[in-house]
């Protein structure tokens, strides 16, 4: 598939998404919606398909790097939000907007599965590929999945985006792999949002 035509079709999954969660409070038909775009686009690329082949390194880079994350994320959160009153309460509201408790416990464990997949595949697969180099590309990529997350309404969920984003486009260029991100963000979406959610 195209890399304009994947960039093109990402664009509007997520921004319909976003104005379902919006009005509606569901975030399930973005997890759907972007989950068969990432299918549809892996089914037609031998070469990304070849970036989701696990290997025992590949495992490593990913539990190492979820590690870094939720354990920054959970160190950095308390005095983050008790410096600043505002973070706390746009952080509740994310929370409120994002909520997974809104669904049986298998069925948000699935979804959050299901989505971290379907942005790693879609953001930091094909989108990092083409003309130009790989740290360009990687730039653009990591912009453009932040620029996305404004659909939701929440400056908070951009500035996560940004951040994680770049960190999780590294580990892509870095391994030459999708399997070190998207065990990395599936991992640290579960843990912030099912397991132990920071409010």
């Amino acid at each position: 598939m195209p890399r304009r035509l994947v960039l093109t079709l990402t664009a509007l999954v997520w921004v319909a998404g976003f104005l379902i969660l919006r009005l509606r409070g569901s975030w399930v038909p973005l997890a759907v919606l972007a989950s068969v775009l990432a299918m549809s686009v892996a089914a037609r690329d031998h070469q990304l398909r070849e970036l989701l082949v696990p290997s025992p390194s590949r495992l490593l880079w990913g539990l190492l790097a979820a590690g870094a994350m939720i354990g920054t994320t959970y160190l950095l959160y308390p005095p983050a939000a008790q410096a600043l009153p505002g973070f706390a309460r746009a952080t509740a509201g994310l929370y409120a907007l994002l909520s997974a408790k809104q669904l049986p416990g298998a069925v948000a464990v699935l979804l959050i599965c299901a989505t971290a997949t379907a942005e790693e595949v879609l953001f930091r697969g094909r989108l990092l590929e083409g003309a130009g180099a790989p740290w360009r590309n990687y730039a653009l990529a990591t912009a453009f999945y932040a620029l996305l997350h404004l659909g939701s309404g929440s400056f908070t969920l951009v500035a996560i985006a940004l951040v994680c984003g770049a960190f999780w486009g590294g580990l892509r260029v870095l391994s030459g792999s999708l399997v070190p991100s998207i065990v990395a963000h599936v991992l640290w979406d579960l843990s912030i949002l099912v397991i132990h959610p920071l409010v």
